[in-house]
C-alpha cells in the first residue's frame, strides 16, 4: 500500500500548522502581557495554548523565541494597516 498523503506520512497540513502557529503566538501574547517575556516559559506557552511541549519546542528552540516572532507578527499587522491607509487616501495629507 502507498502512503502518499500528508497524513499517512506524519505530517501536518500547511494551513493547520499555520493555525497551531497563531494559537502559539496568542498564548505568548497573553502571557507575555501578564507575566513578561522573562518569567514566560515555552511549557506555559504550550499550556496556555492547548497544546503538548514538543508542538511549541519544535517551533521555537529558546525560550524568547516566541516573543521575537509575536513582535514580528504584530509589526506586521501595523505595517499592513498604514499600507492600507495609504492605499485608501486620496493622496498623502488625507492618510
Amino acid at each position: 500500500m502507498c502512503r502518499s498523503s500528508r497524513a499517512a506520512r506524519g505530517e501536518v497540513p500547511p494551513a493547520r500548522r499555520a493555525g497551531r502557529s497563531r494559537t502559539v503566538l496568542d498564548a505568548t501574547l497573553s502571557l507575555v502581557g501578564r507575566w513578561g517575556v522573562s518569567k514566560t516559559a515555552l511549557a506555559d506557552v504550550a499550556k496556555e495554548a492547548g497544546c503538548s511541549r514538543a508542538t511549541v519546542y519544535g517551533r521555537f528552540r529558546r525560550q524568547a523565541a516566541p516573543a521575537v516572532a509575536l513582535a514580528g507578527r504584530e509589526l506586521q499587522s501595523y505595517v499592513n494597516a498604514i499600507v492600507d491607509a495609504l492605499d485608501a487616501a486620496a493622496d498623502l495629507e488625507d492618510a
